[in-house]
């Protein structure tokens, strides 16, 4: 997250990563430019949506779009073992109704890519599969 977060910041977009890195007093700071809307990006890990409060915060301040990188993580085959908080992002979906959700992987089976989209709890989904074997 941190190298993501550096080459927005360096072209300009207000972007941060809350994680347990910081200390209480950047965390406190980067709380505070979320609620007053001074943030474009907000990276944070599966571990910190599973908390309540967390996710009471970005409700009040309305966030619209999540998307969730390695997603087949929050697959049946993937999820359980190694980062059981990726089986719990379907709560995006009912804790907010409105808000895109975007799922990112580069290593999914069909089977997986399924797994994801009942786990996620999307309906209809719009699901892109791309080859990169070729020349770029």
């Amino acid at each position: 997250m941190k190298d993501q977060v550096d080459g927005l910041r360096a072209c300009g977009i207000p972007a941060v990563q809350i994680d347990s890195s910081l200390s209480s007093v950047e965390r406190n700071s980067y709380m505070e430019d979320l609620v007053q809307g001074a943030l474009r990006l907000l990276f944070v890990s599966p571990e910190r949506l599973a908390q309540t409060g967390f996710c009471q915060l970005l409700q009040r301040v309305g966030v619209r779009s999540f998307a969730i990188d390695e997603a087949h993580l929050a697959s049946s085959h993937w999820g359980h073992d190694f980062r059981p908080d990726y089986r719990q992002l379907g709560r995006i979906k009912e804790l907010f109704p409105q808000a895109a959700l975007h799922a990112y992987t580069a290593t999914a089976t069909p089977q997986v890519r399924e797994d994801i989209c009942r786990q996620l709890k999307l309906r209809n989904p719009h699901v892109l599969v791309g080859n990169l074997t070729g020349p770029i």
